[in-house]
């Protein structure tokens, strides 16, 4: 599993997951892969693919191999940069990778956004096709109401 990180200004954060030995739960491990916000759409979905066999490399780890990404921002705890960042969590499971949504929380963490996942078939895409798919999943989405797209209902509602 690997978490994918973003904030408008500096970029991606792309940091494998690996099982922690001992307790069983999931730890971010090095190295820490940064692309910055002007890169090539192709290097964010090279990136994440990278990310996703670094993960491979490493399914279980001792506590001592865990990764303080943040520190590697110019934030210097994690609640301070979870509060700037963006999160989603990438898993892969067969040809498929499993994207789990997380929402920053008010005690400077993550919590997730909803029980749904989505799932995309990422080994017949392209690096550039992956990556457009994990930037725009980042981008606010714009509701734009065409006011001439309306109707009027039997009961004299307008519907848009």
């Amino acid at each position: 599993m690997i978490s994918v990180y973003y904030n408008q200004k500096y970029g991606f954060l792309i940091v494998p997951n690996a099982i922690e030995r001992f307790m069983g739960c999931y730890i971010s491990i090095e190295p820490t892969i940064e692309i910055m916000a002007e890169e090539t759409i192709d290097k964010i979905g090279c990136a994440i693919r990278k990310g996703i066999k670094i993960a491979e490399s490493f399914p279980k780890v001792d506590e001592s191999q865990l990764n303080n990404f943040w520190k590697q921002t110019k934030y210097k705890s994690f609640p301070t940069f979870s509060k700037n960042y963006q999160r989603i969590d990438l898993k892969q499971n067969g040809d498929e990778l499993e994207i789990r949504r997380w929402e920053r929380n008010n005690r400077g963490g993550y919590s997730r956004k909803t029980e749904e996942k989505d799932y995309i078939n990422f080994i017949e895409m392209s690096d550039y096709e992956l990556g457009l798919f994990i930037k725009k999943m980042f981008e606010p989405c714009e509701i734009r109401i065409d006011e001439t797209e309306r109707f009027e209902t039997l009961e004299g509602k307008i519907i848009s």
